[in-house]
């Protein structure tokens, strides 16, 4: 079973998927795998390295080394090379899907879902709109990474761009998996820190589930309850523009500029001028600073 395991890898005709099905099979026998040799470990290379030549050179390795570890590495790069597709790994008549969220329970992905929101008023950010418009999913990726260490971005604004991206763009969010690169998600909140977020975060980059995102969201929420210094939102003051009628801005114009008696316009002195300068700066403080209400939620299904 071990030899048919590689072949079939070495197969780009079929699956990872049934690759993976497989190599399940292999792990409940016991005693079959050997540790991976720290040369081969050292010489893994990460996705942008991911070609067919790479995936070759490296599945040959198994005669020698059957490692766990590298089985699951080749699995991954398989997996990619078919959803580019690379020449040669163009998947024929698969008609199962394989459930890949080994270790990963029901009340795992229940934990870390929202309910979705109302987004008939939500106006998305125009980049996020114009990558969604192109389907380009490597940038709305991109796009939303960056949004989780965006502390400006409430909770709730940032669950709506999730929400709005899976409802108008296809592909963007992978299944929910785990290998020896890839770290199954930690419930115990005790060991959720800075460091684990920026983990969790090289995770999401290499496997972007949906879930995974929720569980960052929901990490960076609870370390800014408990008051971690790196996780507090940053308060922006957010003011629906002031629409005036031509008339209004005259008057408005006219009762500002100060006049004579005789109706013309009084000439400020270099005080008065100064006086009017720093209010303005003051007026911009005022408005940085300005306190909004912080829109949290958190309901799951």
């Amino acid at each position: 079973m071990k030899q048919q395991f590689i072949t079939n890898l070495k197969n780009g005709k079929i699956s990872a998927a049934q690759n993976r099905k497989e190599l399940a099979e292999l792990v409940k026998q016991g005693g079959i795998f050997s540790p991976l040799a720290e040369h081969i470990k050292a010489d893994l290379k990460l996705q942008h390295h991911w070609v067919s030549h790479y995936f070759f050179s490296k599945v040959n390795l198994l005669a020698n080394n059957f490692s766990q570890e590298l089985c699951e590495h080749l699995i991954q790069v398989k997996e990619r090379l078919q959803q580019i597709p690379e020449q040669g790994f163009t998947v024929e008549n698969v008609t199962e899907t394989v459930n890949t969220t080994a270790n990963f329970t029901q009340e795992t992905l229940k934990a870390n879902q929202y309910i979705e929101p109302d987004l008939s008023r939500y106006v998305p950010n125009s980049k996020l709109k114009g990558y969604i418009d192109a389907q380009d999913v490597s940038a709305i990726r991109a796009f939303l990474f960056a949004e989780l260490s965006d502390f400006r971005l409430t909770i709730e604004e940032l669950i709506q761009a999730v929400f709005y991206v899976e409802k108008n763009a296809k592909g963007v969010f992978e299944e929910y998996k785990t290998s020896a690169f890839i770290a199954e998600i930690e419930q115990d909140e005790s060991k959720w820190n800075g460091r684990y977020f920026n983990l969790q975060q090289g995770d999401l980059n290499l496997n972007f589930a949906l879930v995974r995102f929720f569980h960052l969201v929901n990490v960076r929420e609870t370390l800014m309850k408990k008051g971690d210094p790196d996780f507090q939102q940053i308060k922006v003051e957010r003011k629906e523009p002031q629409v005036q009628t031509q008339a209004g801005s005259q008057r408005t114009a006219s009762q500002s500029t100060p006049r004579s008696q005789t109706g013309q316009p009084v000439r400020q002195t270099k005080e008065q001028s100064t006086n009017n300068s720093n209010s303005k700066v003051l007026a911009a403080i005022l408005a940085v600073g300005g306190l909004v209400a912080l829109a949290l939620w958190k309901l799951f299904h």
